[in-house]
C-alpha cells in the first residue's frame, strides 16, 4: 500500500449526468459532487427526459440542498429564429440559480458571458477544443471551464488544465468522430448532432475492403486505472457520461467511481473487484471497457465491430430448444423480470427467481439453437438497489426549549447555519405527567423523506404540555428553512481558480461589417497543390490549399508548385500542441507563399498568422452573433454552417458580411481518430508509424459502404505524429442546382477531393457563369444532394 495521497490534490469533481429526476436522484444517493442535466430546449440530448421550468427548480432545490452543484446543458447551435428564445432561457437558469450553462455556440457563448457575467459557461465538448490554444482561447472570452474533446489524451488534458479549468470524460459511449466535427446523421437522416438530435448512423453495419461489422462504433470506455494519472494532470472534473441513460447505470457507476476517489485518496489502487466491474458491465457496456483517448486506445482496441448496442452479461446457456421454448442453464442469479437478449431481440424473463446452474425454460422471441448464448440486459435487483439508495444523509444537532406560558423553540444547526422555529402560541402546563425527553427526541428526530438526520438532540421541556403536532410542526418549519438557507448558499456563486466574472468581455473586439454591396468570390479548395494555377485559370479567385499531409518534408514539395499570389493555407481541425507549433513554424517559413490563412478551430486564432484570417465551415457559425464574435478575433471572412437552410442564410447575412458557404463538394462528414484499416488487421498500437497508406494497403481513397451499398470515401490528413481520416458524403454536395442558390449574397468554395482536373475546371467555370448572372451551363454532377438548402436541422 502506498502513502495516501494529499487531499489538497484530490478535489476533482465527481460529475454524474441525469436525464430526468430519477436519474438525479440516483447521481445524489451514489455521491456525485455535481450532475449535468438537459433543459427541454437546446439541450444536444433532445431526445432524453430533461428538465422544464418545473423539473429545473426542483432539480436545482433538490441538489443544492445536499450540496451537489447543477450544471444545464444549453448546447446546442443557435438558429436565428431561435436567438430570443435562447437568451430567455439562458434568463431563466441564471434566475433559478444555475451553477454552471454548458454551451456549443460562440455567438450564444458571447451572449451569456455579457448579460449574466457571474454566471459561469462551461465550453461543451461540441466546441471541439483540445489543445492549450482553445483553452488559451476560450480563458480569453471570460469561459469558466472547457469540457475536453474525447479524443485527448493524458497530456493534452494537462496542457488545458494549466490554462483553465477543464472537465474529461471518465466512463461511458466514446463519439467515433471527433467531437462537434460530425455531420453524418445531419447529411444522411436529416437529424442534426450538432442540434441535439443524433441518429447514431455510426452504430450501424460497414464494409471496408471485405471486412464487414459495426466499423463505427467505439467500446464504451472505463478510466479507473488512468484516474490518478489524470487527477495529477490538474483535471477539475471527471465526467460520466450517460444522460440518455437509466437510473440504476447512473448510480452504480458513479458509487464505483466515488469509491476509487476514495481509494486513491487512501493511498490504493482506483481498480475496482471483478464484482463491480461485473455490475458495470450488466448496467452497459459495448464490447467491455476499453481505456478510451486517455488510455491511447487505438483501432482495434477502440472500435467493437462484432456488437454495437448495449451486450449485457451472459445469463444463460441454451441447451435445446423446441418451438419457441427453450431449456437452459442459468450462468448468473436471474430475477423475475430482468431483460434477457437473445441475438438482436429483447425479451423479459418471466420464470420464477433462478440461482446459477439451474435449468430454467425460456420463451424467446427469435430463432436459438444449443450452444447460444442468452444475455442480460437488465438486472432488476441493481434496479431495486439505486431505486432504494439514498444520499449519506447530513447530520444536525437540534436544541429543544420548552415552559408553561413561554413559546417553545426549535434550533437546528448543520455547523454551518443555524435557523430557529419558534411556536406560534404559548406552552400550556401538562395536567399530568409531562412527556419524558427521550419521547420528545424520538419525534424530534423523524426526519425521513428529508435530506436530514439528527446527530444530537439537546431536549429542555420542563412540565411543558407538548402536543405531537407543535413538535412535528416545529421540525418541519426548521427543517425547511434550513434547506432554505443552504439551497440559497449557492447564489453566492464562488469562481473557479480561472474564471473571474466578467473576464474577457470586451464590446470593443465586436466589429460587425455593415451590409451593402459585395464581391462573389468563387474560391476553389483542393489538397493538390499542382491545381491550383489551373483553377484560377479557370475563374477561382482564390485558391484554398488543404494538405491531406502536414509533415515539413511534403509540405515542402508541393509549396512549391503554388502560384505566388492569391492562395490560402487551410490549417486542420484538430492538431495537438505539438503538431499546432510545428505547422505553425513551417508556415513561419513560408509565409510568403500565402495571401491567407483559413482556420479551422477556435484556438487557432491565437497564434500571429501575419495574414488575413478566414473561418472554415469546422468553426460552427448558426447566427450573426457567432460571426460577429469571429470577426472581432480578426477573421475577415467566416464560412456560415452547412447545417443553415437558404433562408437561415438570408437572414444572417442580411446582418453583414462577408460571408462564405461550402457551394460544392463532398462535404466532411466525420473526422476518425481510428482507421478501419488497422482496425480489420486488428492492430492496437503503432500509429504514430504507420506507412500503410504509403504501401498502397491503408484506408487513404478507399470507401466505408453502408447496408444499402452507399459509397462513403475515406480521405486522410496525415501529421508529424498522428493520422486522422475523414469519412466524406457519397455524393457531392451542389448548391447551384436549388432554387434561389444565385441571389443569395454569400460568396461560393467549391471543394474538389477525386473530381478529375477537366471536371473540376469545368465546375469551376460553371459557377463562374453563375456568379456574372447567366444562364446555367447544363453539365452538372450526375449525382449531388443540395444538402440543407430547404431541410433545417
Amino acid at each position: 500500500m502506498s502513502t495516501p495521497a494529499d487531499p489538497d490534490k484530490l478535489r476533482a469533481e465527481l460529475l454524474a449526468p441525469a436525464g430526468d429526476m430519477d436519474s438525479l436522484r440516483a447521481a445524489c444517493a451514489a455521491g456525485a459532487d455535481a450532475v449535468y442535466v438537459g433543459y427541454t430546449r437546446f439541450s444536444a440530448r433532445s431526445s432524453a427526459s430533461n428538465f422544464g421550468e418545473a423539473e429545473m427548480r426542483e432539480a436545482l432545490a433538490y441538489c443544492h440542498e445536499r450540496g451537489v452543484r447543477v450544471y444545464t446543458a444549453v448546447n446546442t447551435l443557435i438558429a436565428p429564429s431561435e436567438w430570443d428564445e435562447a437568451i430567455g432561457v439562458l434568463s431563466f437558469l441564471y434566475g433559478a440559480g444555475a451553477d454552471a450553462v454548458i454551451m456549443q455556440d460562440i455567438g450564444l457563448m458571447d451572449e451569456s458571458r455579457r448579460a449574466f457575467p457571474d454566471m459561469p459557461v462551461h465550453a461543451s465538448t461540441q466546441m471541439s477544443i483540445h489543445n492549450s490554444a482553445g483553452a488559451e482561447w476560450l480563458k480569453r472570452h471570460g469561459v469558466a471551464r472547457v469540457i475536453a474533446a474525447r479524443e485527448c489524451g493524458v497530456d493534452a488534458l494537462g496542457s488545458m488544465a494549466k490554462v483553465i479549468d477543464t472537465e474529461a470524460f471518465v466512463h461511458g459511449a466514446l463519439c467515433v468522430g471527433v467531437s462537434g466535427q460530425c455531420l453524418f446523421s445531419s447529411f444522411v437522416g436529416g437529424r442534426s448532432g450538432n442540434r441535439g438530435a443524433c441518429a447514431q448512423p455510426c452504430r450501424l453495419s460497414y464494409e471496408w475492403s471485405g471486412h464487414t461489422g459495426a466499423l463505427l462504433s467505439p467500446r464504451d470506455q472505463a478510466q479507473f486505472a488512468n484516474l490518478g494519472q489524470m487527477i495529477s494532470a490538474g483535471i477539475t472534473s471527471l465526467k460520466i457520461e450517460g444522460r440518455m441513460k437509466r437510473p440504476s447505470y447512473v448510480y452504480h457507476v458513479t458509487r464505483a467511481y466515488r469509491d476509487a476517489l476514495g481509494r486513491i485518496a487512501a493511498g490504493m489502487t482506483a481498480m475496482p473487484d471483478e464484482a463491480v466491474m461485473q455490475t458495470l458491465r450488466q448496467t452497459f457496456h459495448r464490447g467491455g471497457f476499453c481505456a478510451g483517448h486517455v488510455g491511447g486506445a487505438e483501432d482495434s482496441a477502440l472500435i467493437y465491430a462484432d456488437y454495437a448496442g448495449h451486450e449485457g452479461i451472459p445469463a444463460a446457456a441454451v441447451r435445446s430448444v423446441r418451438d419457441n421454448k427453450a431449456a437452459a442453464m442459468a450462468l448468473v442469479d436471474l430475477n423475475t423480470g430482468d431483460i434477457l437478449r437473445a441475438a438482436d431481440s429483447a425479451f423479459p424473463y418471466a420464470g420464477r427467481a433462478a440461482i446459477a446452474g439451474e435449468t430454467i425454460e425460456l420463451t424467446v422471441p427469435c430463432a436459438v439453437r444449443p450452444g447460444d448464448t442468452i444475455h442480460r440486459q437488465v438486472d432488476v435487483a441493481l434496479d431495486r438497489v439505486a431505486a432504494d439508495a439514498s444520499r449519506p444523509a447530513i447530520p444536525v444537532r437540534m436544541s429543544f426549549y420548552a415552559r408553561p406560558g413561554d413559546r417553545a423553540r426549535l434550533v437546528i444547526t448543520d455547523c454551518e447555519r443555524t435557523v430557529e422555529a419558534v411556536s406560534r402560541e404559548p406552552v400550556e402546563r401538562a395536567e399530568r405527567r409531562a412527556a419524558p425527553n427521550e419521547l420528545i427526541r424520538a419525534q424530534l428526530g423523524k426526519m425521513g423523506g428529508t435530506a436530514y438526520a439528527a446527530a444530537e438532540i439537546d431536549v429542555d421541556a420542563g412540565e411543558s404540555h407538548l402536543p405531537l403536532s407543535l413538535l412535528n410542526g416545529l421540525r418541519t418549519r426548521a427543517l425547511d428553512e434550513l434547506g432554505a438557507a443552504r439551497i440559497s448558499a449557492f447564489r453566492q456563486r464562488e469562481a473557479s481558480p480561472h474564471f473571474r466574472a466578467g473576464e474577457g468581455i470586451d464590446g470593443s473586439r465586436l466589429r460587425p461589417v455593415a451590409g451593402g454591396s459585395y464581391h462573389r468570390r468563387v474560391t476553389a479548395r483542393h489538397h493538390d497543390a499542382s491545381l491550383a494555377q489551373s483553377l484560377l485559370d479557370a475563374g477561382a479567385d482564390a485558391f484554398e490549399w488543404s494538405p491531406s499531409d502536414m509533415r515539413a518534408s511534403y509540405l515542402d514539395g508541393q509549396a512549391r508548385l503554388l502560384p505566388r499570389e492569391r492562395c490560402a493555407f487551410v490549417v486542420p481541425e484538430f492538431l495537438t500542441d505539438a503538431e499546432l507549433d510545428g505547422l505553425f513554424n513551417w508556415y513561419n517559413s513560408n509565409r510568403s507563399s500565402f495571401a491567407a490563412v483559413v482556420i479551422s478551430n477556435p484556438g487557432q486564432l491565437m497564434l500571429p498568422w501575419g495574414a488575413p484570417v478566414y473561418a472554415d465551415a469546422a468553426v460552427h457559425t448558426f447566427n450573426a452573433r457567432a460571426a460577429d464574435v469571429l470577426r472581432g478575433e480578426g477573421c475577415e471572412r467566416v464560412t456560415l454552417s452547412p447545417e443553415l437552410t437558404f433562408q437561415q442564410i438570408r437572414v444572417i447575412a442580411g446582418e453583414g458580411g462577408p460571408f462564405d458557404v461550402n457551394a460544392y463538394g463532398r462535404e466532411r462528414l466525420m473526422l476518425l481518430s481510428h482507421c478501419p484499416a488497422r482496425e480489420a488487421m486488428g492492430l492496437v498500437s503503432g500509429r504514430a508509424d504507420c506507412r500503410m497508406c504509403e504501401r498502397g494497403i491503408g484506408a487513404h481513397g478507399t470507401y466505408l459502404v453502408d447496408r444499402r451499398g452507399v459509397r462513403f470515401p475515406l480521405s486522410r490528413v496525415r501529421t508529424e505524429t498522428h493520422c486522422r481520416l475523414r469519412v466524406l458524403n457519397s455524393v457531392p454536395t451542389d448548391l447551384s442546382r436549388a432554387a434561389g442558390f444565385a441571389g443569395l449574397p454569400v460568396s461560393w468554395r467549391l471543394t474538389f477531393w477525386d473530381e478529375s482536373q477537366t471536371d473540376a475546371i469545368s465546375i469551376v467555370r460553371r459557377y463562374r457563369t453563375i456568379a456574372r448572372g447567366e444562364k446555367i451551363p447544363t453539365d452538372i454532377t450526375a449525382n449531388y444532394t443540395t444538402g440543407h438548402a430547404r431541410r433545417p436541422v
